[in-house]
């Protein structure tokens, strides 16, 4: 839940984020540039890697991040 809520800190209101797994999720948005696919992939990156403070602990995680884009990462938007 906290990784959700933390993703969405960099988000505008028409953008769209889903948890499809148990640490899965998926964003959609409209870029103005191709290009800007990889600074919006590395803010989020940057929110993950923060410390998340649970109880008394200090937990770090990491993140993957895959980029798919239409057109050209497919025939349609689906």
């Amino acid at each position: 839940r906290e990784v959700g809520l933390r993703l969405r800190e960099d988000l505008r209101s028409h953008d769209t984020l889903a948890r499809i797994g148990g640490d899965e999720f998926v964003l959609l948005v409209q870029l103005t540039q191709p290009d800007d696919a990889l600074g919006l992939a590395e803010r989020q990156v940057v929110l993950i890697n923060r410390a998340f403070q649970v109880a008394e602990h200090e937990l770090k995680i990491s993140a993957s991040v895959g980029i798919a884009m239409f057109p050209g990462n497919g025939n349609s938007p689906q």
